[in-house]
């Protein structure tokens, strides 16, 4: 077999496996399946070259500061055994997820052919979902997860299925854009009904930024359907979620105040280096803690910092606030810049970026979801959208291989 042949399969295995890995994700037990799209992942992206292409995206410093930071907090970390597991299954894991859906991005992965996976996997995600809802009337039945892990997985996939509405001149994928709609509306109406605020606040705040990315790019006369489009993008979830729950509304945050204000006491106590590389290191604190606080009762099971900037300082100090910080703002820059491009390729790739990250820090402010799988899943939505952003700057000067 010639070595141009070796890299074509190479590169359809890559793009195969990488939207099989990240569609199948959020599905639980079916682990067997996902390590082996992972395992199929690294294999054929070590056979792509140039890895030296990675060096385009800044956010390699972060990364290995990241891990390093991670990896240091061994010395001091009071649950070594968490500590270690999380280097693997959230940095390290979660930095070559990255890696490797950023070269199959790169090399070849068509924005057309992942997002219609990804439209499979929302409509079964969300069925499946919905499904366990009706029969056993809870959002933990035997085939979903959480409910408000439902609706983090909803958010990331709404996000990258906004690509399918990018090519209006394409009648062949008109189909493919009736069942995207299909899809979101039905991702829409399962994540309301977990009653998750993150994912309203989140919806809200999207309408925003794609109205604020596109408002200046269309003709007067299509403003007007830009600003009904924001109206409904904003009235929809708060009518959605107010319907869904009527026990917690959107600006109900006491337990949050006291369990927010309750662990920055404590993890100032040791702000340079935290308690060690893990969101669960400190959860025997926890039980003691909130049992003896009044109106903390109901916070003895919350084992985590339920906040992403809480949670890294509690785990990493200071140091680790400014890591996340700048973490975030290396994934964000590529897509903001790109968002405001002349392109509307461009501008679709940046707009997916920015309401996948937003959706991912909104989801991260009122609870912690940065770990296990839903840290792969963005991390390797983000690889991607990062692999096309570099593949779409670089096109004028990449090889024909």
């Amino acid at each position: 077999m010639s070595p141009v042949s070796i890299t074509a399969s190479a590169q359809r295995l890559a793009c195969i496996s990488a939207t099989l890995y990240l569609g199948l994700l959020p599905f639980a037990h079916i682990t067997a399946v996902k390590e082996s799209c992972f395992a199929l992942l690294l294999l054929s992206s070590l056979m792509l070259h140039p890895w030296g292409t990675l060096k385009t995206t800044r956010v390699w410093t972060v990364f290995a500061a990241w891990l390093g930071l991670a990896l240091l907090s061994w010395q001091w970390t009071i649950a070594p055994d968490i500590t270690v597991k999380s280097v693997w299954r959230d940095a390290a894991k979660g930095i070559l997820a990255f890696s490797l859906c950023y070269v199959a991005a790169y090399r070849g992965l068509s924005p057309i052919y992942f997002g219609r996976g990804l439209l499979l996997a929302t409509l079964a995600f969300s069925g499946i979902a919905l499904y366990d809802f009706q029969v056993y009337q809870t959002w933990q039945g035997p085939h979903s997860p959480p409910r408000y892990d439902v609706s983090v997985t909803l958010l990331a996939f709404m996000a990258m299925l906004f690509l399918n509405f990018g090519h209006a001149q394409d009648t062949s994928a008109r189909p493919a854009r009736r069942l995207t709609g299909l899809a979101l509306g039905l991702a829409l109406v399962t994540g309301m009904l977990s009653a998750s605020r993150s994912f309203a606040l989140a919806l809200m705040l999207g309408a925003l930024v794609l109205a604020a990315v596109y408002f200046r790019h269309v003709l007067p006369r299509q403003r007007k359907i830009i600003v009904g489009a924001l109206f409904i993008g904003i009235a929809a979830p708060l009518v959605l979620y107010s319907l869904a729950n009527t026990q917690r509304s959107l600006a109900h945050t006491q337990d949050r105040e006291i369990l927010y204000s309750t662990i920055t006491r404590h993890a100032l106590k040791a702000p340079w280096t935290g308690n060690g590389f893990g969101h669960e290191t400190n959860h025997a604190w926890y039980a003691e803690t909130f049992k003896d606080i009044p109106g903390g009762e109901g916070l003895t099971q919350a084992k985590h910092a339920h906040n992403i900037l809480l949670s890294y300082l509690e785990q990493l100090g200071i140091p680790g606030v400014l890591l996340i910080l700048a973490l975030f703002y290396s994934l964000v820059r590529p897509c903001w810049t790109a968002a405001r491009a002349a392109s509307p390729e461009m501008r679709r790739l940046g707009c997916a970026g920015l309401l996948l990250i937003l959706g991912t820090l909104i989801s991260n402010t009122f609870n912690f979801y940065f770990a296990r799988h839903h840290l792969l899943l963005f991390m390797g939505l983000c690889g991607v959208v990062h692999g096309w952003i570099s593949r779409e700057n670089l096109r004028p000067t990449l090889s024909s291989d």
